[in-house]
């Protein structure tokens, strides 16, 4: 396989700053873990290895719709990941699979929620998204 010019030249760049860019993520993980961890209706998993963090996730226990919609309010970007196999219509059609063929797969796909993390985020930045998830969690009718 043959990549182009421009690939190559993103690939360098990445592999440049690769060790700068993950010990930023992890200075970034480790401040949402430390301020996020015991706020209402929002759960941490801490890391059990060492982790990269290319994505942070949060779980929202009540409405993640919601409260993504209400990040997204405060200019706060969200994903919603990690789409349980068995719901896509390919597999469903396959299988012959009901969306509740694997409930404890949907139910936590229901709570899971991408918060922004990467490299180029300034303190500033941090602080902002912690602080909107703190407001939210504490103050919305759940």
């Amino acid at each position: 396989y043959n990549i182009s010019g421009v690939d190559a030249a993103y690939c360098r760049t990445v592999f440049d700053n690769l060790e700068s860019d993950l010990k930023r993520r992890k200075e970034i993980a480790a401040k949402y873990i430390k301020e996020l961890t015991g706020l209402v209706h929002v759960k941490i998993e801490k890391a059990k290895f060492d982790h990269s963090y290319y994505t942070f996730t949060i779980k929202i226990d009540k409405n993640r719709d919601d409260f993504s919609k209400e990040l997204a309010k405060k200019g706060i970007e969200t994903d919603i990941e990690y789409m349980p196999i068995h719901i896509s219509s390919y597999y469903r059609a396959k299988y012959e699979l009901k969306i509740n063929s694997f409930p404890v797969a949907l139910r936590v796909y229901g709570t899971v929620l991408s918060i922004p993390i990467y490299a180029g985020l300034t303190d500033k930045e941090v602080d902002f998204i912690i602080n909107a998830i703190k407001d939210i969690a504490n103050n919305r009718k759940w």
